[in-house]
């Protein structure tokens, strides 16, 4: 069972998507029969400003050192760049490599794959970065999703 979550921002972190993770594992709801999580939420330098994608700034309390230990990485979406710092690529590889599950939001996808956490694998992503993702990190199949599906009644 999980009981510990890191998350791992970076600039240009997309807060809907940080959002969801803090949502769903940062809030206590042992009232609800939901079991409590150990909730960091880490970046490369604690405590200095992160930039949003829509201007505002995050501060994480955790340095990588909150990965430690934690059951569940997970990764919101970010703006894809070519030059993630080395360090949380190794922390992720390092969480992998222990056992941990990892799990990115959209765009986060991308940080697996520079990892390359995702060679050979699907990786699903939002369908607006999969051909970027392909481009940039042709190892990962990276599979488009979409945020919404719908279903229809068969017809009478």
């Amino acid at each position: 069972m999980l009981k510990t979550v890191a998350v791992v921002l970076f600039d240009d972190v997309a807060l809907f998507e940080f959002g969801v993770l803090a949502e769903v594992f940062g809030i206590d709801r042992v009232e609800d029969g939901v079991p409590k999580f150990d909730f960091r939420v880490c970046a490369l330098e604690p405590g200095k400003p992160l930039s949003a994608v829509n201007g505002t700034k995050v501060i994480a309390p955790y340095g990588l050192e909150g990965l430690l230990g934690a059951d569940l990485v997970a990764i919101p979406a970010t703006r894809i760049r070519e030059d993630y710092p080395p360090e949380v690529l190794e922390a992720l590889r390092q969480a992998a490599a222990r056992g941990a599950t990892l799990l990115s939001v959209w765009s986060g996808a991308s940080v697996l794959g520079a990892a390359g956490l995702l060679d050979g694998r699907a990786g699903p992503t939002h369908w607006r970065y999969a051909a970027e993702m392909r481009e940039r990190q042709p190892e990962p199949h990276t599979t488009p999703a979409r945020r919404f599906a719908a279903a229809r009644a068969p017809p009478t």
